[in-house]
């Protein structure tokens, strides 16, 4: 099939035809091409749309990670924040609690000081009064049973007598000394016990009263001390000295009322080594006098 193209023009002022013959596999080709070249160029419009799509996808795509991590990381700082505050506020309190308990302590030493000072004052104060009660009454307890001295002495000497059983208990043996240097010759009936001693006499409810002396003996020791204790039926406490060591002036038993009697006995305790031939607690009791 032929396609006739003509073309008219003027020249020389007369008009002229010029006739084209297109064969229809010509134009078919022509009209493939196009559409190739149409198809290509869609293709190439279609790939960059969908390139700058994806492009843009991407993009988005980093920026919701970039946010993600900025948020994450915003957050770990947050938390970091939180805990540093959180480790603050703790340590704040500790060095308060410990700072409050130091200041505690301190004001409850203070106080307990001041107590102690106040109390010690009042101690101090009451020391005079409390003393002179004390001795009032250990005077009246200590006094029971005490009958009044008399200038006549008429009684039998204890030591005249034999005891039932004793140890440690030496008679007399001339003159002796005390710690105090007063010397007591043989007319005191003196007698000299050492260490840990005894004695027991019988006396058969024959005597109503009983008195003497007790001192330190010269060879005492330093440091040493005694005490001598007196017990009648039952071992009936009536008699104890305080400890005496080598400062003791000499001890008046006051008379004690024995009435009815019938066994005395006396007991020394105290510093009872043995040291260069004498007890170191050795004591001198004197003029014990038992009366009816």
């Amino acid at each position: 099939m032929n396609q006739t193209i003509r073309d008219t023009s003027r020249a020389s002022g007369e008009p002229s035809q010029r006739t084209i013959h297109v064969t229809i596999p010509v134009l078919i080709a022509i009209i493939s091409a196009a559409a190739l070249i149409f198809t290509g160029v869609s293709a190439i419009i279609a790939a960059n749309i969908t390139a700058d799509v994806k492009n843009k996808e991407k993009q988005e795509e980093i920026s919701q990670v970039k946010g993600n991590a900025e948020i994450e990381l915003t957050q770990a700082k947050e938390e970091e924040y939180s805990r540093g505050y959180s480790d603050g506020v703790a340590k704040a309190h500790i060095d308060n609690s410990q700072k409050f308990l130091e200041e505690y302590n301190r004001g409850y030493s203070d106080c307990e000081t001041k107590m102690r000072e106040e109390y010690a004052q009042k101690l101090i104060d009451t020391d005079s009064q409390k003393y002179q009660e004390g001795y009032d009454a250990g005077y009246k307890d200590g006094t029971s049973g005490i009958v009044e001295e008399s200038s006549e002495s008429n009684g039998t000497s204890l030591f005249s007598l034999i005891p039932v059983n004793s140890g440690g208990w030496n008679p007399n043996e001339g003159v002796a000394k005390d710690s105090l240097g007063n010397e007591y010759s043989e007319t005191n009936s003196y007698l000299v016990a050492n260490g840990e001693s005894y004695a027991e006499y019988y006396i058969n409810g024959e005597y109503n009263i009983i008195t003497g002396k007790i001192a330190a003996h010269e060879s005492m020791r330093e440091g040493a001390y005694a005490q001598l204790k007196i017990y009648t039926d039952d071992n009936q406490l009536i008699f104890t000295t305080p400890q005496i060591t080598r400062k003791t002036e000499l001890i008046t038993i006051p008379k004690k009322k024995i009435s009815g009697v019938k066994w005395i006995k006396f007991e020394l305790s105290g510093s009872s080594s043995w040291a260069d031939g004498y007890w170191i607690s050795r004591m001198l009791l004197l003029d014990f006098e038992l009366s009816k």
